[in-house]
């Protein structure tokens, strides 16, 4: 992290692969599965975190979060997060063990091991090429190991070679300009069904228009049985004032903007 808020190291250890029956039973032998070693600091007072993906989108990933209650146990917790961001529940599967957790000087440091390779569909695997790494972090200490806080503090992402241990900055799309532009298209339906089932129907509006490009080249712009239904089953749209209308356009911005910002 730039800010210095959060560090990640690890190491790899090599040995032979693990048989499946030690994946099965969970009855591994460290000594004879390669794994990976990781070291999450953070400073923070709740828990840290880290995923690892395959894709730029960094969703959906293979999550580990870890803590520290205040009887000083310590929690791991593997879990994934689905293409929208959402943090799914833990996985059936716990293949993260927790070595060590502590909290110094406001610091979370927590150590934990996996297979570089769990042959788990919902893990990533670890290889030589770069990956996809993304942190986090909360001030708040989850109540269990089955509820976690919905916000934190401190996020970001990277690529890493966990082997060689390069490194670069994680490609970020801006996505600013989405808000407005779904904003936009639904303030124009508004406007849109405004026009078409209020103005063109209307005797005036009709004979201002064939006043100017002549009766012969528009349809009739009687109002259609379509129109007469949506008129008697849906009043509260199609009656909206223009201050109602300006009210559920600001409801739907902020529901956008949530939408981005969670992501």
């Amino acid at each position: 992290d730039p800010q210095g808020r959060f560090a990640l190291e690890w190491y790899i250890v090599m040995r032979g692969p693990a048989t499946h029956r030690q994946r099965v039973t969970g009855t591994r032998d460290w000594d004879s599965v390669p794994h990976i070693v990781v070291t999450m600091s953070g400073r923070a007072a709740g828990y840290v975190a880290v995923g690892f993906a395959n894709s730029s989108r960094m969703a959906p990933a293979d999550v580990y979060i870890g803590w520290v209650d205040t009887a000083g146990a310590m929690y791991l917790t593997d879990r994934t997060t689905s293409v929208s961001y959402t943090l799914n529940g833990p996985d059936p599967v716990q293949n993260g063990e927790v070595l060590s957790a502590v909290q110094v000087g406001g610091w979370l440091n927590l150590t934990f091991r996996r297979e570089l390779d769990t042959q788990d569909t919902l893990d990533q695997a670890i290889s030589d090429t770069l990956m996809h790494v993304i942190w986090s972090m909360s001030n708040t200490v989850p109540p269990s190991p089955t509820s976690l806080p919905a916000i934190h503090e401190a996020r970001g992402a990277l690529q890493v070679n966990f082997f060689t241990a390069v490194q670069q900055a994680s490609p970020t799309v801006n996505t600013d300009w989405v808000p407005a532009v779904l904003l936009a298209a639904f303030i124009v339906v508004i406007l849109g069904l405004g026009v078409a089932f209020h103005v063109l129907p209307g005797t005036d509006t009709r004979k201002r228009v064939y006043d100017v490009v002549g009766q012969h080249f528009l349809l009739p712009l009687q109002p259609s049985m379509a129109h007469q239904a949506m008129m008697d089953f849906f009043p509260a749209l199609f009656d909206l004032s223009l201050g109602e209308m300006f009210i559920c356009c600001l409801w739907v911005a902020v529901l956008l903007l949530n939408l981005v910002v969670e992501a």
